[in-house]
Formats: structure tokens, C-alpha cells, sequence
């Protein structure tokens, strides 16, 4: 399918992959298309045409939700080509789309997706600028500067002291986008320019918890694979506590029930299994403590509590009454 009309047919053309289904016969559609993706329509510095290997419509349906761009130099060290892998690995799996150019960092980024299932990243190729006297010194940072009209969120993991190596920062914050960077060793020049961004106010991004935290909010939105794990976790609590303390003649009771029968702190036996700092949050709740302003009197903060507060509702050991406080069931 070509979707280019005649105005369109001798301006700047930009190829677009999606990982991990862009295979097949690629497709061009151009900015009066009604497959170009909306973002980029009424930007003046996108692309006239878009080569699209995995479907225009898919990338048109996946532009339309969050998107992170994972940028950085053409030559990463093994530290950022590590960073990058699992920064995509974990947010593709948290089901957040990835964006990437196809060179350093972003093959990177790429490998990290094709690790999650049902991951996809939209993969950036070279920027063919019509007319232009050197093509290929203008490809690669014009390539960048269009990662950065697709993405909500720019990491920028490595990235040399020169501008262009952080194109997509540099075009993301001119259009108030969201700019984050990977802090890295203050001796290497690979991080040079990451690191300038930190200290020019990026948010610093050294998890895809904290750049979930950045694109939705702290809190709103935590990695999935994690939450596997807590639901593994809390079947093998359950079971575990079961077995070890019903009878062999008598109907299973709840986790709870086996647990928290005793009625002083002193006696609290916590379920079998259940993680030491969750087992002493469980107890001061028990023992009256059971809010989060009684929890966290004196201390600097409650992220931690919060978070312990949420697994344990998530284990079926706590319950969040209207009112704010927590209660066994």
C-alpha cells in the first residue's frame, strides 16, 4: 500500500520498523494520509513520508498511547547497551511502547523489547533528507529529533558531550516534553552528556519504576513484572499458611484468621513466608498503628510504608477501610 500524494512525493522521508512484527513489505504514507500518525501531523519538523515496515495502522494505533524514547550516542559503552536492554525489557513488559533509533543505544533498547512478550518498539531508520549536500551527516541527529516528536517521555541513556549526540533532548525540551537522563561515571565521556542534562534540571531515571513514576505520576503505575511476582508470592503464602496451621479434620481457615489470632502485639505471629519488613508493618498495625499518619510519625518519608501497606491488601492480609484505617478481615 502507498498512501503519498504528489506533494509530498520529493520532501524528506523517514523509515519507521515496528520490533518485533515489522516484517513484510513496508508501506508510505505521508502527512495528508489518514494512517500518519496524529503527533506527528502538526509538527513542522516530522517527516513528509513515513516508510513503515509492520503496519501503518498498527504504528498509528500505538502512537496514540504513551511512548518513551530511549536515546543515546551511536556508540555505547557496555554499561549504557546494559542500562538500555533493561530499561526496555521492563517497560515493554509493563506494557509501555518503546521508541528507539536502529543504531547504539537503540539496538540496545530494541534487544530489551524483543525480551518482553508481547513487547513492541517503534524503531527509528535514517532519515533520508532530499537534496541534501551531506545526507549522511544530517541523517542521524535529524533521526533523533524525530524520536523525540513521537515520545511523551525521552531517557537519554549515554550521550557525548557534543549537542547533537542528545538531539532528541535538546528537541523534546524545546517543545516541552518530558527530558530524563541515566546518570553514569563521571570519568567516562560516554556520559558527559547525560550527565550535563541531570544538572541542568532532567528528571534522573535509573529504574522503569522511576520512569513510570515520570510519565504517570509517583505511584500510579508500577512495573508488572513485579506484580507477577507478588501474586506468586501470595499463593505460596496462603498455602503455606494453611498447611501449617489447619488441622487435618477441620475446614480450611483464612490466612488471616491462622495468623493474626493473637490478641497483643507481643504474641503476633506473622503468616509463614511473609517477608521480614512486611511482617513488622503487618505488626504495628495489629497493634494499633493502623494508618498511614500513625505509621509514618517520624519519618522523613512513606513511600516505603505506602508500598508495604499496598502488598499486604494484595496478600489479603490488611483490608483499606473508608476511613483510612487498615483492618484485618
Amino acid at each position: 500500500m502507498t498512501g503519498v500524494c504528489s506533494r509530498c512525493g520529493g520532501r524528506s522521508r523517514l523509515s519507521v520498523r515496528l520490533c518485533a512484527s515489522g516484517t513484510g513489505q513496508a508501506e508510505s504514507v505521508c502527512r495528508h494520509h489518514c494512517l500518519y500518525p496524529e503527533r506527528l501531523r502538526a509538527e513542522e519538523l516530522a517527516p513528509a513520508v513515513l516508510s513503515v515496515q509492520g503496519g501503518a495502522e498498527r504504528l498509528r494505533t500505538l502512537l496514540a498511547e504513551k511512548v518513551v524514547a530511549i536515546a543515546g550516542t551511536r556508540v555505547p559503552s557496555d554499561y549504557g547497551r546494559r542500562i538500555a536492554q533493561a530499561l526496555a525489557r521492563d517497560l515493554a513488559t509493563s506494557g509501555v511502547i518503546v521508541a528507539c533509533v536502529e543504531e547504539g543505544v537503540g539496538d540496545a533498547a530494541c534487544a530489551g523489547v524483543q525480551e518482553a512478550a508481547g513487547g513492541i518498539a517503534v524503531v527509528i531508520g535514517m532519515w533520508e533528507i532530499a537534496a541534501a549536500a551531506d545526507p549522511c551527516s544530517l541523517a542521524w541527529p535529524a533521526s533523533e529529533r524525530a524520536l523525540a516528536l513521537l515520545a511523551d517521555l525521552v531517557i537519554v541513556v549515554e550521550a557525548g558531550e557534543d549537542e547533537w549526540h542528545h538531539a532528541s533532548a535538546v528537541q523534546a525540551r524545546s517543545r516541552g516534553a518530558q527530558v530524563a537522563a541515566v546518570p553514569g561515571p563521571v570519568d567516562s565521556v560516554s556520559s558527559l552528556g547525560s550527565n550535563a542534562l541531570i544538572v541542568e534540571g532532567a528528571d534522573v531515571i535509573c529504574s522503569a519504576q522511576e520512569a513510570l513514576d515520570a510519565l504517570y505520576g509517583v505511584g500510579r503505575r508500577r512495573v508488572r513484572r513485579a506484580r507477577r511476582r507478588r501474586s506468586r508470592k501470595r499463593s505460596a503464602i496462603t498455602q503455606s499458611a494453611i498447611v501449617a496451621e489447619t488441622p487435618s479434620d477441620a475446614e480450611p481457615p483464612s490466612v488471616l484468621r491462622t495468623s493474626l489470632e493473637a490478641e497483643s502485639p507481643s504474641a503476633f505471629k506473622p503468616p509463614p513466608g511473609l517477608e521480614p519488613e512486611l511482617a513488622a508493618v503487618l505488626k504495628r498495625v495489629c497493634g494499633g498503628e493502623d494508618t498511614l499518619a500513625k505509621l509514618c510519625v517520624g519519618k522523613p518519608t512513606c513511600e516505603e510504608l505506602t508500598l508495604a501497606l499496598t502488598e499486604l491488601e494484595l496478600l489479603g492480609l490488611l483490608r483499606r477501610e473508608g476511613d483510612g484505617r487498615y483492618l484485618a478481615p
